[in-house]
């Protein structure tokens, strides 16, 4: 438990070190990142490891972190 973050993990081994999927708060998310407002609340990121990588997971660009650089 970092502050309001709680990060479980299943199928945490040497061989799993890929994610598999993610529930945010019991939810299923495609996101990588989580946003601000995920600081200033309780929230519980569960994740499923695996041997091979989830090619789709996170791959979109809505699940992907913004870009906060200013031009």
């Amino acid at each position: 438990r970092i502050g309001n973050i709680t990060i479980k993990a299943a199928g945490i081994s040497d061989g799993n070190r890929y994610i598999r999927s993610l529930k945010v708060n019991g939810q299923m998310s495609n996101r990588s990142w989580i946003d601000e407002s995920h600081v200033e609340r309780p929230v519980i990121l569960e994740f499923e490891l695996s041997a091979e990588p989830n090619r789709s997971w996170g791959k979109s660009a809505e699940d992907r972190p913004p870009s906060y650089f200013a031009l």
